[in-house]
């Protein structure tokens, strides 16, 4: 939706038949302050407009979860603590707040729109 939804944490569970559980944002805004955990591919987040994302703790990996970000989208990396950025495909990438962004060890980072870093934060990059 167009929406805005502040929360702590989310935990993506399994149902009784095993099915994960979406997110789907329009032009809306996802604020989680903690971390996104999930049990798999059925456990996704996706962008259909230009709807923010922003994170300031741990986000799942691609095997535990599904990132799926629209043109126009937004993802951030905003904890102040140390982050892992995610073998994902991203948009808009954005790093913030004070704790230092690494890209996983394994896999690539594609981000199809610009890549912001903003002052105060640090992006470190695996493998180079």
């Amino acid at each position: 939706g167009n929406g805005q939804l502040l929360t702590n944490n989310i935990d993506f569970t399994a149902t009784t038949s095993g099915a994960g559980h979406q997110i789907t944002l329009n032009n809306g805004t996802l604020q989680v302050s903690g971390n996104i955990t999930g049990i798999g591919s059925p456990s996704t987040i996706q962008t259909t407009g230009t709807g923010q994302i922003q994170i300031s703790g741990a986000l799942f990996s691609s095997s535990e979860g599904t990132l799926i970000l629209s043109s126009g989208s937004t993802f951030n990396y905003a904890g102040n603590v140390a982050q892992t950025i995610q073998n994902f495909n991203y948009q808009n990438l954005t790093i913030s707040g004070s704790g230092t962004k690494t890209s996983s060890a394994t896999g690539s980072v594609t981000v199809n729109g610009n890549l912001s870093v903003n002052n105060g934060s640090t992006l470190t990059v695996s493998g180079l």
